[in-house]
């Protein structure tokens, strides 16, 4: 059974080996083999979308200053800047991949085509017909898009599907993804009525609460004291120059923790306790902002899932959305974050990119979605 963890830009390879066992275990029976594998422009892909060859610290600290940028939606300064550079950022890629163009390749239509390939192949090596074979597939999140798009091109050519946190494809192709957030709120939630009822001995967080609102009141009031009062962490231990830690910060780890909430709600419980205290080095580190602090003369190839994930984004939406000018940047910020307090963050830099990114795809490779959420601005 073929599988893709979601992204764009997650490598199945890696999650498969990584865990690929404990996947199999209650999901799949024993006939069946889990087969990871990395999209076109993913890790162990031969197209390489690096838009910083051999200049990987100088990337980190574009994509800090950037989203430092997109967090203060009551700047319009900063809004600008954040707009203006995610447009510098796609013509840095643009200017960069320019030999070879093989990155307009990069598209889900295409990998779809790779995943019929693959089921081709693989009936010719069992000695069955090429044209008869059919695909087994297993895909989170993004990998739903790729699964509901084969079936869409291919209908007659599925085994089986299992498809595990499903998005909506035409909203997707459509160029917008206005409904992906729509119940990130709800999820949340789950937070605070689970640390309620483990109480004060399993959450941190508890507090006095004496109910599950009181502790989300107080969860809320974290990111407006973190935008009037960045917490510093400067713990040489822990990084290499002195950073800041934000509202985003504690936001984008609250929604990377829903992905695996048992294992994750009682150390971020944990997190959020110490950030009343003024205390950031754990949610420094369970960010990744220790994991990134590397020489500004790193040379190794570092591969970074962003510029696939925004790179495949841009290649499949392919001009369908209208966000070509600021105060329509802005609308689509307004509505993200209206949309989710939690996720709807930076949801709109993406089309910043997007306008600044000038690599289509082939007239063949392109699908028409359409926009299932709130009118495009």
């Amino acid at each position: 059974m073929l599988f893709n963890p979601g992204g764009p830009g997650a490598s199945g390879f890696d999650a498969v080996l990584r865990s690929g066992e404990a996947m199999k275990q209650g999901l799949l029976s024993p006939q069946f083999n889990l087969v990871g594998f990395d999209p076109r422009g993913v890790k162990s892909s031969d197209i390489d979308l690096d838009c910083f060859p051999g200049r990987h610290a100088d990337r980190d600290l574009l994509q800090s200053e950037i989203n430092g940028h997109i967090t203060d939606d009551t700047s319009p300064l900063s809004l600008h800047d954040a707009w203006e550079l995610g447009r510098g950022w796609g013509e840095r890629c643009t200017a960069v991949q320019q030999k070879g163009r093989k990155s307009k390749y990069v598209n889900s239509v295409a990998v779809v085509y790779d995943m019929l390939r693959f089921s081709e192949v693989r009936a010719q090596s069992l000695g069955q017909p090429r044209e008869q074979s059919k695909l087994w597939y297993y895909g989170v999140s993004y990998g739903t898009t790729l699964g509901t798009t084969f079936a869409t091109l291919f209908p007659d050519r599925i085994g089986g599907m299992v498809l595990d946190g499903v998005m909506d494809a035409d909203d997707y192709y459509a160029g917008g993804s206005r409904i992906d957030q729509v119940d990130t709120n709800k999820a949340a939630d789950t937070f605070f009525s689970y640390c309620f009822e483990a109480g004060p001995d399993h959450c941190a967080f508890y507090g006095n609460a004496s109910g599950p609102e009181k502790i989300k009141q107080r969860f809320k009031e974290l990111p407006t004291q973190l935008e009037e009062h960045p917490i510093v962490v400067s713990d040489p231990e822990v990084t290499s120059r002195p950073r800041l830690v934000g509202s985003e910060d504690v936001k984008s780890l609250f929604v990377q923790s829903l992905y695996n909430a048992l294992e994750t709600f009682p150390s971020f419980a944990t997190t959020l306790m110490e950030l009343e205290q003024r205390d950031a080095t754990s949610l420094f580190r369970s960010s990744g902002g220790a994991g990134v602090e590397r020489p500004l003369n790193e040379t190794r190839v570092l591969y970074d899932d962003d510029q696939t994930q925004i790179q495949t984004i841009c290649a499949d939406a392919n001009g369908h959305f209208n966000v070509s000018t600021f105060e329509q940047y802005v609308a689509l910020d307004t509505y993200f974050r209206k949309l989710s307090f939690y996720g709807g963050e930076g949801q709109a830099f993406v089309y910043a990119f997007c306008r600044g990114l000038k690599i289509e795809p082939p007239k063949s490779q392109v699908l028409n979605g359409k926009a299932t959420g709130a009118p495009m601005v």
